[in-house]
């Protein structure tokens, strides 16, 4: 839900996530940095005006990493507009590499790869 619980419920839950993970103390601090700047930026750009709506954060934990999964099901980013709904255009080509060399959309990705898109885009 995007009210003003959702943050403090999904915060709620990391102290206890970040033992069972067996996280140092910092690194529990940061995750909780993390999470609170996705779901932030998540509420904020889907649901905007401030309407209800769904977000599902996922937190993983394997050997080395915790993996973080926010996911909404708001606004698209190119609904803002400008250079966001340029950028983001479903027809605009996207170019991707693995590990530094462009990649085509057969190359295999292994679990460590660096992957990177081009243009570049962040978001929930």
């Amino acid at each position: 839900m995007s009210d003003a619980s959702a943050p403090s419920l999904v915060l709620a839950v990391l102290p206890s996530f970040s033992a069972a993970a067996g996280l140092p103390e910092d690194d529990g601090q940061k995750l909780r940095t993390v999470v609170e700047g996705l779901l932030g930026f998540a509420l904020d750009n889907a649901y905007p005006d401030g309407e209800p709506g769904e977000v599902d954060v996922t937190l993983e934990a394997g050997e080395g990493l915790v993996q973080v999964t926010v996911h909404d099901w708001g606004r698209p980013l190119m609904s803002r507009g400008g250079a966001w709904a340029h950028e983001l255009d479903p027809a605009r080509p996207v170019r991707a590499a693995v590990n530094q060399e462009m990649a085509n959309p057969d190359t295999p990705v292994k679990e460590g790869d660096e992957v990177a898109f081009f243009p570049p885009v962040t978001g929930g």
